[in-house]
């Protein structure tokens, strides 16, 4: 597949560029991200193209291999000085794939989904007690995404030079690089969702049998690890049916069969064990998290009644007690574990099953959404903001790639190297921009675009806005940033660097 740059219509061009000047005189924020993240990205991005054209005789897979090389030359660098870490879910995690290394079995993997979790014991019985080569792992698949996003670009059909500064810019990624270093999941999802997505993709252009199949067991994977594609997943099977007729009912109806065949064994053994079919029991704590965080319980309701003395009970014992909801719940870690504190309290003192306390706080926090609609909504739209513009947890950093002091740069170079190693939202945001841009742009281009802001509602839903959730599609916002900046370089050079 050959696509070429879609020509630019010059005064669309003209009049969205006057836009993006116009919102940049009255939003600090987007005159910040338009300065020190755009600029940085059409520089790494037009000498991504220069080296291409020039030095690498148009060859895709020579670029590849180069962004690559360098790119592994920061991530030897970020785990020779920042190792492995178990901040946030880590010691979980460790805890549950020491007891399946031990021979314990799953028997705590109830709350966590268990593919991560095997994956990490599988390392421990080879003889990884530190977790150096988990980590190793996780930069690994990383790297790997570096090629897997040109790949992912070309196939959703984006032209070779956007293709190449999304893998340009994946190669710059602090976040990507910071969060390798964290025993957790978001990057080894992050690898299994560009997979699901590629299937799926696939599964649309031919809906073979062995295409279904393969998309059926690919979307089972992701949802061992994490549940959050489910959604996706359905919507991509409805639409295939609808749209590809006989063929698409048939490969939809296959592709949900392996998908509800690879899933059942867990979730049998979880009714067995537990008397519930669900995969995890995180369902409850995360949307509690959500109602807890923005203050949106009702302390009337008869859910909330039965577990309000245990969750005074709780924050007593925290220090959190009377409880106050910060104004920023994501500039506050700790608010994340009263739900889990109050689910041991539940189980260790008041007779529930990991499930049943689950179910009793997702009902707690369900009522105090339908009585606060308005907060709810509230809530959503700050961790949407928060997820797409802000950085809570992780923040991209210089220092992650390079050691590189930026307190003594002058203010401007140092906002500018910072600039570039990572991608904020507003250059996210740039992508319909420049979409209306273009003579003509296909439905497919649309489709990371539409999946990030998919998923970050959902996650915005029934979590709180930590940076962390938005990891697993960076490799997506990048690349809709990637065309933007690839639009900008063609109006700019006149399609020179990238006709």
């Amino acid at each position: 597949m050959n696509l070429p740059s879609a020509k630019i219509r010059p005064w669309t061009a003209l009049a969205v560029i006057a836009a993006v000047c116009f919102a940049a005189l009255l939003i600090g924020p987007f005159r910040y991200a338009l300065f020190y993240n755009f600029i940085p990205a059409c520089m790494i991005g037009s000498a991504t193209l220069i080296i291409y054209r020039k030095a690498l005789r148009n060859s895709p897979a020579l670029t590849l291999c180069a962004l690559v090389a360098v790119a592994a030359v920061f991530h030897w660098y970020n785990i020779a000085h920042f190792g492995v870490s178990f901040e946030f879910d880590g010691k979980e995690y460790w805890s549950l794939a020491r007891g399946l290394a031990e021979g314990r079995g799953f028997s705590g993997a109830v709350y966590r989904s268990p593919l991560y979790p095997a994956m990490v014991g599988l390392f421990i019985t080879a003889g990884d007690a530190r977790g150096l080569w988990v980590v190793i792992f996780q930069h690994a698949i990383v790297l790997a995404a570096i090629a897997g996003t040109y790949a992912l670009g070309r196939l959703f059909s984006f032209s070779k030079g956007a293709s190449l500064i999304a893998a340009s810019l994946m190669a710059m990624n602090s976040l990507l690089m910071q969060s390798a270093a964290f025993i957790m999941t978001e990057i080894v999802f992050m690898g299994l969702a560009l997979g699901c997505l590629a299937a799926l993709k696939l599964l649309f252009e031919s809906p073979t049998t062995k295409r279904a199949i393969i998309t059926g067991s690919a979307f089972a994977a992701a949802s061992y690890c994490r549940g959050l594609l489910l959604p996706l997943f359905i919507c991509g099977c409805m639409a295939l049916a609808l749209k590809k007729g006989k063929p698409g009912i048939r490969a939809a109806a296959l592709s949900v069969l392996f998908f509800f065949g690879a899933m059942a064994p867990w979730c049998v053994r979880n009714f067995l064990l537990c008397g519930h079919y669900a995969m995890s029991a995180s369902f409850g704590v995360q949307a509690f998290t959500k109602a807890s965080a923005f203050h949106l319980e009702n302390s009337s309701g008869p859910f909330f009644k039965r577990i309000e003395a245990p969750l005074d009970n709780v924050l007593r014992d925290m220090g959190r007690f009377p409880y106050a909801a910060p104004k920023i719940p994501e500039d506050d870690w700790q608010i994340n574990r009263v739900p889990h504190a109050l689910m041991d309290s539940l189980q260790r003192y008041h007779g529930y099953s990991f499930f049943s306390a689950s179910d009793m706080l997702g009902k707690a926090a369900m009522e105090g959404f339908i009585k606060r609609p308005i907060g709810y909504v509230y809530s959503i739209a700050q961790s949407f903001s928060t997820l797409l513009f802000a950085h809570r947890e992780l923040y991209p950093s210089i220092g992650a790639l390079l050691p590189i002091d930026i307190n003594r740069l002058p203010r401007f170079a140092a906002r500018m190297v910072q600039g570039g190693v990572y991608v904020s939202g507003f250059l996210f945001l740039l992508f319909p921009l420049a979409a209306l841009s273009q003579k003509k742009t296909l439905p497919s281009q649309w489709a990371p675009f539409c999946v990030v802001c998919m998923m970050y509602l959902l996650t915005a839903a029934v979590q709180i806005g930590f940076t962390r959730y938005s990891v697993p599609w960076e490799p997506l916002k990048i690349l809709c940033a990637a065309f933007a900046v690839e639009t900008a370089i063609r109006f700019i050079t006149k399609n020179r660097l990238t006709s």
